[in-house]
């Protein structure tokens, strides 16, 4: 990449400054990592968006500039399905605040890809559930984050706490918790 090729990247003819061209490049993508479901081709498309800004931004600047370290966000699914679900929200939501609290694309593309871990890890724990679903899936709705954690606390409330709990009483279940199901299954694929 040239310095004209960074600036068009970085629309830098536009702004003051870098910063305030690279806040203007970033928000789209931030705003998108934090209101869309989590798919991984759509996050993956969204990392090499960044990659480029990145690599504009750092032609840019004279000097390299140095990446905060960020923990990886680390999910150990528990045999309660509720107990795994609550610590995978919270992680998401950590994920979330340090995605809005930097303009760096390329601690956004590292907290990312800890975050694509994560869901993948959670969604490793659904695998086994395999739902007679009346409608079709669709991977760009995804169910009201607080509807899916209210059916889990009824579930719990019952006494179905895990997933072979949970597939051996499917009649409990509504369709649209079956079809979440099934779409963060496919979320990953």
């Amino acid at each position: 990449m040239i310095i004209k090729e960074a600036e068009q990247i970085l629309n830098l003819h536009s702004f003051e400054n870098i910063e305030d061209a690279l806040e203007q490049s970033v928000f789209p993508i931030k705003t998108f990592l934090h209101t869309a479901p989590i798919l991984h081709k759509t996050f993956f498309a969204k990392l090499e968006k960044l990659a480029i800004i990145d690599e504009a931004y750092q032609l840019m600047c004279e000097t390299p500039i140095e990446i905060s370290k960020h923990e990886a966000l680390i999910f150990i699914a528990q045999s309660d399905v509720l107990s795994s679900h609550v610590h995978y929200e919270s992680l998401i939501a950590e994920a979330q605040l340090k995605i809005s609290a930097t303009n760096k694309p390329r601690e956004i593309i590292e907290i990312c890809k800890h975050l694509l871990t994560t869901h993948s890890s959670y969604v490793e724990m659904w695998k086994d559930c395999e739902f007679l679903i009346s409608s079709n899936v669709i991977l760009s709705k995804q169910m009201d984050r607080m509807s899916f954690h209210e059916e889990l606390t009824n579930l719990h409330q019952k006494g179905i706490r895990t997933i072979d709990a949970i597939r051996m009483n499917e009649n409990l279940l509504s369709n649209e918790f079956k079809v979440e199901v099934t779409r963060l299954q496919k979320s990953v694929s």
